[in-house]
């Protein structure tokens, strides 16, 4: 051995001499090239290495080269000390292109991970994350570029985000502890390409059909004929579990999009689409439906006779008017984007000056002109900031103009597709929906000037400015809708695109209890009256220190800021059976935060509340002692769920989520009635609420799990919710989606569906759903 250690480190430098040596020299030089210099000393030492050298390094086990400039080793593998087999672990890339896998695709063992103030951060090296915590998450990040496996190793709400954390069909995701996701890792964070449940997932055995988040396929039509769809019997799977249907038939009403649902017998029902006239009101100035058979009829002001602000403001065509199929049950206007356009002679209630105003359209883009804006609607003045005008640039961006005040969105529309555009504005910020869903929010100052009325396809003083659009309807008002009523008036009209099944039970309140329920939506616009929509019985509240009608972050109408103010009620007496539900943003935790408080003494009542380190829910309750509850920290500036339950000694925690986050022993609350306060306590924490609330209630009541997630679901994903009541049967599944014109279907579709929302890309001829954003339909 020590002749090969020394021969195989040989200089490949032969000096001349005799034959005997040369020959001997020789030999060590072909030894040392074969063994790679085999060998503990440095050949750079030695002053026999040349660039491009290759070195096994015994005495460190390891693989080195010589760099270009002969001047440092680099390490590009290890020597296995026990076998002296060489793993190579400095490669660039592994060519692929024309080869045969033969064996398993490994990855390291997952990295541990704790997530900190709701921001997973990844480190490299590895592609395989188990991440611990329980605060709801916002960000994955760290890791950049490639595609990483997370089981979440507890039960986690996963918040949407459009940058740093794209989640499919643009929702919050609440995960079981052992749920996995694939993630595709950018620069400004994590988007979700894939997610399944972990082996303690529940069978779809356990619930009746069409209730819960499931995925069927397998449902056929056998025959499309005129308007009547027949259900091909046989076994469909629902999450990897067959369920035999039957055989079944439905007749579709002409000029409409629908909805087709199937119970387990293969009874066949539909929904429809339908004008959202029930959602007309005296808020409401305009409702023109485009529906005309005869192309060049004027559109009737649709919501006069319906509402008090409305006028007979008719529009009238001009130009380049043609009639096609209609999407909502009727017909439909199109116009050719050079002459055609509808304008209005009247501004009779008209939103005017920087007031409170929301437009809904819905279109369908048949062109983008690249040469000239393609204007939507329009009215007001063409001076600064004077104007109301929604368009489509060049670009295809939805753009909000005010004259010299415009916003460019970062929503971009494709042609062929359909659309509900919402756009709200509050004095302050505008907020864009499509669909149903915000897509837009950024502050604004206009100052519109009622010079001209209502132009549709047309901006106005500009004959350049036409679009290339199908209008189906247009409605103005003065007051904006919650997010949910916008989310359920899409859903009418554009179905089935938006409709996501709850799964949580409503609440039978206030008729079941009465007197002794009490909700606060803080819808007030101006005053410091604070209204409790249990009328029964009410406890209204006085505000101090609170500014009314500010925007609500979680799509009600609006919501009240405190600055160390707080809402004084009547007398209230808490009950051995007890819930608070309530939203919050709160701005600092300089003091204790009470969200709701009966008590009189340390011994009478009950105080809820968040302590000074922020934690969620901090709660005192009356007694020997005070309780400490919660385990995570309510983030700063941002809207947070919180409900409390109470049966005699359990207290029940629900944080930012519709699922129990601790169940906890507590003494039971004292009934002794005392004056109700939101944000205040008159004996010990004095000072206040600081920051916004959205809601509050409360009930001498113990609400179930599944009534405390109907609140969380209606309150905080009303945004990406997309309804307010379930639309289909409890006992069905959807099956199908179809359009009917005036005398057969023609569009018809049943792959997958995950009620009534497409479930996958690939769909086939007819039609295209955008998984990405989930807003749409194409018709092809």
């Amino acid at each position: 051995m020590e002749l090969v250690e020394e021969m195989s480190q040989a200089t490949t430098t032969v000096a001349n001499g005799t034959g005997k040596a040369v020959r001997t020299g020789f030999n060590a030089a072909i030894q040392a090239v074969q063994s790679m210099f085999y060998g503990s000393n440095d050949p750079l030492t030695l002053g026999y290495s040349v660039a491009g050298m290759i070195w096994l390094d015994s005495g460190n086990h390891l693989v080195k080269q010589m760099n270009s400039g002969n001047t440092a080793w680099v390490t590009i593998g290890n020597i296995n000390s026990s076998t002296g087999i060489i793993t190579w672990t400095n490669h660039v890339a592994l060519p692929l292109a024309g080869g045969t896998m033969t064996g398993a695709i490994k990855t390291p063992n997952p990295v541990s991970l704790t997530s900190s103030s709701g921001v997973v951060t990844l480190t490299s090296g590895s592609n395989s994350f188990v991440v611990s915590g329980t605060e709801a998450v916002t960000k994955i990040t760290g890791w950049i570029a490639g595609i990483v496996v997370i089981r979440w190793a507890t039960a986690r709400t996963l918040t949407y985000n459009s940058t740093s954390l794209i989640l499919q069909n643009s929702q919050n995701r609440t995960t079981a502890a052992g749920d996995i996701g694939i993630y595709e890792m950018t620069s400004s964070g994590a988007r979700e390409i894939n997610y399944f449940l972990s082996s303690t997932s529940t069978e779809m055995s356990a619930f009746p059909l069409g209730q819960g988040d499931y995925i069927a396929s397998g449902m056929k039509m056998s025959s499309i004929s005129s308007l009547v769809a027949t259900l091909a019997s046989g076994t469909i799977v629902i999450d990897n579990t067959p369920v035999a249907v039957g055989s079944g038939s439905v007749t579709l009403p002409t000029q409409s999009a629908n909805l087709i649902y199937a119970n387990a017998s293969g009874d066949l029902g539909y929904v429809t689409t339908a004008y959202p006239t029930s959602f007309l009101d005296n808020y409401t100035v305009g409702f023109w439906k485009f529906n005309q058979t005869t192309s060049g009829a004027v559109i009737p002001n649709s919501a006069y006779g319906v509402s008090s602000s409305a006028v007979a403001n008719d529009l009238t065509p001009t130009g380049g008017v043609s009639t096609v199929a209609g999407w909502c049950g009727d017909y439909a206007l199109k116009l050719d984007g050079t002459s055609g356009y509808f304008v209005g002679a009247n501004t009779t209630n008209f939103p005017s000056g920087a007031a409170e105003r929301e437009i809904n359209f819905m279109f369908t883009v048949n062109k983008i002109s690249t040469s000239a804006d393609n204007t939507l609607f329009s009215y007001g003045a063409n001076s600064s900031s004077a104007l109301f005008n929604c368009l489509i640039s060049t670009s295809g961006y939805l753009v909000i103009y005010g004259y010299s005040n415009d916003i460019t969105t970062t929503f971009k529309v494709e042609v062929g597709k359909t659309y509900l555009v919402t756009i709200q504005y509050d004095g302050s910020y505008v907020y864009i929906y499509v669909n149903g869903n915000l897509v837009y929010k950024a502050s604004w100052t206009i100052s519109t000037t009622l010079t001209y009325s209502m132009y549709v396809g047309q901006r106005i003083g500009y004959t350049t400015y036409n679009s290339y659009i199908t209008c189906h309807f247009l409605e103005l008002r003065t007051k904006t809708r919650s997010a949910a009523k916008l989310g359920a008036m899409a859903n009418s009209l554009m179905l089935p695109c938006f409709y996501t099944k709850s799964g949580a039970t409503a609440p039978t309140v206030p008729s079941a209890y009465s007197s002794e329920y009490h909700e606060y939506l803080f819808s007030e616009s101006s005053g410091t009256s604070i209204a409790d929509s249990n009328t029964t019985s009410a406890l209204t509240g006085t505000a101090t220190n609170t500014t009314a009608g500010v925007t609500s972050d979680i799509g009600l109408t609006y919501a009240r800021k405190f600055t160390a103010g707080y809402v004084s009620l009547g007398s209230f007496a808490v009950a051995s059976t007890f819930t608070y539900v309530g939203v919050i943003k709160i701005d600092s935790y300089s003091s204790f935060r009470v969200l709701f408080s009966n008590r009189t003494s340390s011994t009478t009542g009950i105080l809820l509340g968040i302590n000074t380190s922020g934690y969620l829910s901090y709660t005192y309750v009356q007694g020997a002692s005070d309780v400490t509850v919660g385990t995570s920290q309510i983030p700063l500036g941002t809207p947070v769920f919180i409900a409390v339950t109470i049966n005699g000694t359990t207290m029940t925690i629900y944080q930012n989520s519709g699922q129990k986050a601790l169940t906890t022993t507590i003494t039971t609350p004292n009934t002794t009635s005392g004056a109700a306060y939101l944000g205040y306590e008159p004996t010990t924490y004095t000072t206040g609420f600081t920051g916004k609330m959205e809601y509050a209630m409360f009930v001498n009541s113990e609400l179930s799990q599944a009534e405390i997630n109907y609140y969380y679901t209606e309150l905080m994903e009303t945004g990406r919710r997309s309804i307010i009541d379930d639309m289909l049967p409890s006992s069905s599944v959807a099956l199908a989606f179809a359009r009917t014109n005036g005398s057969k279907i023609i569009e018809y579709n049943d792959t997958d569906y995950k009620y009534g929302r497409r479930a996958t890309i690939s769909l086939g001829a007819g039609c295209e759903w955008d998984e990405r954003t989930a807003l749409c339909w194409k018709i092809l």
